[in-house]
């Protein structure tokens, strides 16, 4: 039975579809289109500021210190010039300090014994102090100023001369301070060394008063 159509009809769209289904003739494929899924900026945004805020809590906090205020020059300036006022003051106030020379010796003589190895000889306010090797004795000699006479400073041999007053415990007989040719007698190991010890003693060693012309007519009678 043949079927005749008319110029304008048509299958129902549910009809051509079963048609294609069934054919069993694959159409042609078709790329299906990716569809990307985007989400709101809002979340983004809090998205980010959530990682954001969790990279901050993860980052250790510098410990921050407090630096002092550093003074200015001119109150740097003041207060250097109150210390060196200070100091000034207080160097003022104390009884100057004591003045110390001390020098190499070349030769050491007490009486009749000479000492072995010569020492270092050192010069203070009141007293000279040397030690005097002779034999198997070590004697610390301290010579006071007070008790020197006949002090004479020689300067062909470079050396000090002086008597002590009174006997030498140490010694015995080998120093006689009645004995007109003993002497100590300190020997320096230069020129210089000789005139450093000559001005330092001079204002030190006492000034013994000489004997009056009538005193010297009165003995050479």
């Amino acid at each position: 039975m043949n079927t005749t159509r008319f110029k304008g009809d048509c299958l129902p769209s549910y009809y051509v579809s079963t048609q294609r289904k069934g054919s069993g003739h694959a159409l042609p494929h078709e790329e299906a289109p990716v569809v990307v899924a985007s989400l709101p900026d809002a979340h983004i945004e809090i998205n980010q500021s959530t990682a954001i805020t969790k990279q901050q809590r993860s980052r250790p906090k510098t410990p921050t210190s407090t630096r002092p205020m550093r003074p200015s020059l001119s109150e740097q300036l003041a207060t250097i010039g109150q210390q060196a006022q200070s100091l000034v003051n207080a160097l003022s106030r104390e009884a100057p300090a004591s003045t110390k020379l001390t020098v190499p010796t070349a030769t050491m003589t007490v009486g009749r014994l000479e000492c072995k190895f010569p020492s270092p000889v050192h010069f203070e306010d009141a007293v000279c102090r040397y030690q005097f090797l002779v034999a198997s004795r070590d004697i610390a000699m301290y010579m006071y100023y007070r008790d020197m006479t006949h002090v004479t400073f020689e300067q062909r041999s470079w050396s000090l001369k002086f008597k002590i007053a009174h006997a030498l415990d140490q010694f015995g007989s080998d120093y006689d301070h009645t004995n007109p040719n003993h002497y100590v007698v300190i020997g320096f190991a230069s020129m210089s060394d000789w005139r450093r010890v000559q001005s330092f003693l001079l204002s030190k060693l006492p000034r013994h008063p000489r004997p009056s012309r009538h005193r010297l007519l009165q003995h050479s009678h």
